[in-house]
């Protein structure tokens, strides 16, 4: 049997003939990811408490979107922000502060930044006005360094090549995490939990690079981590 891994759709507007309707969506990379790994994915609508699907999930994994609402961390919104539909930022908060303590998640860009703000942390709104370019946008292609001794050092090495699409990134650490990654520019670039949990969160996009080692050993560590929790629930049963 295969771990089941959560993944938490957006929500957006599609015009058709008869006018604008509703429809949820995930990209479809982060699935074949997650299916080359060994895991199967299945997509949550955030229209029900995550407490609901707790049971039918043995991980977590929370996708790319738009920008988290600044107010979070008690500042006013930058121009530049274009906020994701709140229906899933809460979901995906609720499921952060909520999940059992055994569930691993990993977290993509979006995904990265909200596990830190649900710790307390905080984020660069825009990130041109720290770093002076916005070369962080459009899938630019980036050597990334990673911090020996961190749990994504173990997994990776120390470099990935990594595709970037974010104009945001993690400004002040959340509590109970540790900085794993940087750009160049010193672009925080990836957290870890520094605790029992297996919470990973990267700001770029792995599931952009499928054919990449890195991408492929991160996701197989994640399904693997799922895995373990799924047979642990198994024996727990018996």
């Amino acid at each position: 049997m295969k771990p089941r891994i959560g993944i938490a759709s957006g929500l957006e507007f599609k015009e058709f003939a008869e006018g604008p309707r509703e429809r949820i969506f995930v990209n479809r990379g982060y699935l074949d990811c997650i299916l080359a790994a060994g895991g199967l994915p299945f997509v949550v609508p955030p229209l029900a408490s995550p407490s609901e699907y707790f049971d039918l999930a043995d991980g977590w994994l929370i996708t790319g979107g738009d920008d988290l609402p600044s107010a979070w961390w008690g500042e006013p919104t930058h121009p530049e922000v274009s906020e994701e539909r709140p229906e899933r930022v809460n979901f995906e908060r609720d499921l952060l502060e909520t999940l059992p303590a055994d569930m691993p998640v990993l977290g993509i860009c979006f995904g990265s930044q909200i596990m830190n703000v649900v710790r307390g942390g905080s984020l660069h709104q825009h990130l041109p006005d720290v770093v002076g370019h916005d070369r962080h946008r459009g899938g630019t292609l980036e050597t990334l360094t990673i911090v020996p001794g961190t749990p994504l050092a173990a997994i990776v090495g120390e470099t990935v090549q990594g595709k970037s699409y974010h104009h945001q990134a993690v400004n002040r650490v959340g509590e109970g995490l540790t900085v794993m990654a940087h750009a160049a520019d010193g672009t925080i670039e990836g957290v870890a939990d520094t605790t029992d949990r297996w919470w990973m969160g990267v700001q770029w996009h792995p599931e952009r690079t499928p054919d990449d080692a890195a991408t492929q050993a991160l996701f197989r560590e994640f399904v693997s981590r799922a895995r373990a929790r799924m047979e642990s629930r198994k024996e727990a049963k018996v």
